[in-house]
């Protein structure tokens, strides 16, 4: 049995059988800060720890890559690697329960994709891939937003992504912690993104 977190895009996620600091008692999401955890191993995608250290995360980096699986007994985890809102952004499947969880990716709350390390193209071209597992999970565990989502708002997340890319999507100036940011919102979701140069 390993004792470890599993870094989730820019959360983290920690499983009843795994020692993260909110105890053994559920499943914790959300954003979490990364000082504050105390774990002494977390798995995450190498593209991920520049920016854990940067924020004071601590502990033995267990590098994971896509398709790995993380056998911890009976629940194994396999791993997919989604880069786009981070670059080590990854969803987690837990194969015997039929749920994905997404971390910040696949959620129906506004999805960062402003600042640097972020990438809309690569991001829709990630959600494509995740499609393509869609007949493995029946349940998606976001990091933000409604808990639960379901399979089909990753087929919507492509479609407005893809409409902020080919320019047809509206979006308003919006201000997140002090940057001008356009939002892109959707009945499912939103978008924060860069504001376009034409734009400013």
């Amino acid at each position: 049995m390993h004792f470890a977190n599993i870094f989730v895009n820019t959360g983290y996620v920690g499983f009843p059988i795994l020692d993260a600091m909110y105890g053994p008692e559920g499943i914790v999401y959300g954003n979490l800060k990364v000082q504050k955890m105390v774990t002494k191993n977390t798995y995450m995608h190498p593209n991920e720890e520049d920016v854990y250290r940067a924020y004071g995360g601590a502990g033995s980096i267990l590098p994971v890559k896509d398709n790995d699986i993380i056998d911890i007994g009976n629940r194994p985890l396999k791993i997919i690697f989604i880069p786009g809102h981070t670059p080590g952004s990854i969803a987690v499947l837990d194969i015997n329960s039929r749920v994905l969880i997404s971390g910040d990716s696949v959620q129906d709350g506004n999805i960062f994709m402003f600042r640097k390390h972020r990438n809309l193209s690569l991001y829709i071209e990630s959600l494509k891939k995740l499609s393509m597992y869609t007949h493995e999970f029946n349940i998606i565990y976001p990091s933000h937003g409604s808990f639960p989502v379901y399979p089909e708002l990753i087929t919507s997340l492509i479609e407005g992504a893809e409409q902020i890319i080919n320019g047809t999507a509206e979006g308003k100036v919006a201000d997140m912690f002090g940057t001008q940011v356009m939002l892109y919102k959707y009945p499912y979701a939103g978008f924060l993104c860069d504001i376009p140069e034409g734009k400013k």
